[in-house]
């Protein structure tokens, strides 16, 4: 939000189907397109304090085979 106004959303559509890391990947990882710290804050508001970056990778390189 800025200033109070949406700026933008998330599809969520699939969240909680598998284990968060594959629900929350995608999204940290397209957030660092904009600004690398997006991702903290992304990871900090999902409850992730301390992310494990092989999973992150995993995920990401799992979306890559569908």
């Amino acid at each position: 939000m800025i200033d109070g106004d949406v700026v933008g959303c998330i599809d969520a559509g699939r969240v909680g189907n598998a284990d968060r890391y594959q629900d929350v990947a995608l999204s940290w990882n397209r957030l660092g397109e904009f600004d690398a710290s997006l991702q903290d804050r992304f990871l900090e508001q999902y409850g992730i304090a301390d992310a494990d970056e092989r999973k992150l990778l995993f995920h990401l390189l799992l979306d890559e085979m569908f």
